[in-house]
C-alpha cells in the first residue's frame, strides 16, 4: 500500500518497434485508471478501492484478457450482477454500456439491491456482544477483491466499536503479500485460519500472527513469511534468511495508511 510505481516509467519509447518489454501510451492510460479505481466522469471514487501496485502479475484472466482466447472474469461477473441482482426483471440482454456510471446510477443500485446483498455495517455490537471472534483476511495482490475495500470497512468497524484497541479483542484483519484472489500468487498462500478462530473462541488467545507457508520455487524462493495484525507488518530483523518467517518480526509500517477512503457509499 505504500508502494508507488508510475506505468509511465516504462513506457515504450517513439516508434519503438517491439513493445513485448514496455507499455504503449494506452496501456499506460489503462493501467493508471486501474490503480485509481472505479470514478466516474467527476472523478468520484465509487467503490472503496483500486488495483494495488504489486498485484499485475495476477490480473491475467480478472482484468486482462487471456492471451488468445480474449475471455476476462470480471465483466463476465459484473454482467451476471447487472442483468440478475442490480436490475433484477429488466432486459436479460443488458449490458455494462447500459449502466450509468453516475452518482444518480450508484445509488438507484445501492437503493434497489445495497440492502441485501453488501455488508458494509460497521456496527457488530451484536456480535461482539453475544461472545463472536471475527478474523478477516486478504491477500494484498487480490486482483478480483480489492483489500482495501476490506481494509476500509475494518476501520469504518474500529471507529464504530471504540478504536483499535477495543476492536481487536474480538475483530482481527490480517493481510497477506502477494497473494491473488483466495489463493496463488506470488507470496506465500498457505495458512490455517480455523484453528486460530478456534483457539481464539475457545481458550480465549487471541492469533498474534499467522504462518504462510508455500513450496518455494526458483522464480520464488520464500518459504514462508508471518502476518501480523493489521496495521502490523513482518518486518526484517536485519539478520537472517530472507525466505523463511523466522527472520521478521511485527511492526508498524513506515507511513501509516489513510483507511478512511472516500467514495460514493458509506459504512
Amino acid at each position: 500500500m505504500t508502494c508507488k510505481f508510475d506505468p509511465a516509467s516504462i513506457q515504450c519509447p517513439p516508434n519503438a518497434g517491439n513493445t513485448a518489454s514496455c507499455l504503449t501510451a494506452a496501456q499506460v492510460a489503462v493501467v493508471q485508471k486501474l490503480y485509481e479505481g472505479p470514478r466516474d466522469a467527476q472523478g468520484k471514487l465509487m467503490y472503496p478501492g483500486w488495483q494495488v501496485p504489486g498485484s499485475e502479475l495476477n490480473w491475467v484472466p480478472w482484468v486482462v484478457p487471456v492471451p488468445g482466447s480474449g475471455f476476462t472474469i470480471d465483466p463476465t461477473i459484473a454482467l451476471n450482477t447487472i442483468r440478475y441482482l442490480a436490475y433484477p426483471g429488466t432486459d436479460p440482454q443488458l449490458g455494462l454500456a447500459d449502466v450509468p456510471f453516475t452518482v444518480a446510477g450508484f445509488h438507484q443500485i445501492m437503493s434497489a439491491t445495497g440492502g441485501t446483498f453488501d455488508a458494509t455495517n460497521p456496527d457488530l455490537t451484536a456480535f461482539r456482544d453475544a461472545g463472536g471472534k471475527l478474523i478477516l483476511w486478504h491477500g494484498l495482490a487480490d486482483p478480483a477483491i480489492s483489500p482495501i475495500g476490506t481494509i476500509a470497512y475494518y476501520q469504518a468497524v474500529e471507529d464504530r466499536m471504540g478504536g483499535p484497541a477495543a476492536t481487536q479483542k474480538f475483530a482481527r484483519l490480517f493481510l497477506i503479500p502477494g497473494m491473488s484472489h483466495c489463493a496463488g500468487g506470488q507470496g506465500p498462500n498457505s495458512f490455517d485460519v480455523l484453528t486460530a478462530l478456534i483457539t481464539w473462541v475457545e481458550q480465549g488467545t487471541a492469533p498474534d500472527s499467522l504462518l504462510t507457508t508455500q513450496t518455494p520455487t526458483l522464480a520464488n524462493p520464500v518459504q514462508s513469511l508471518p502476518a501480523y495484525p493489521y496495521p502490523l507488518m513482518a518486518t526484517y530483523n536485519g539478520t537472517g534468511d530472507v525466505n523463511v518467517a523466522s527472520s521478521y518480526h511485527a511492526a508498524p509500517p513506515p507511513l501509516p495508511f489513510n483507511a478512511h477512503v472516500s467514495w460514493l457509499g458509506t459504512f
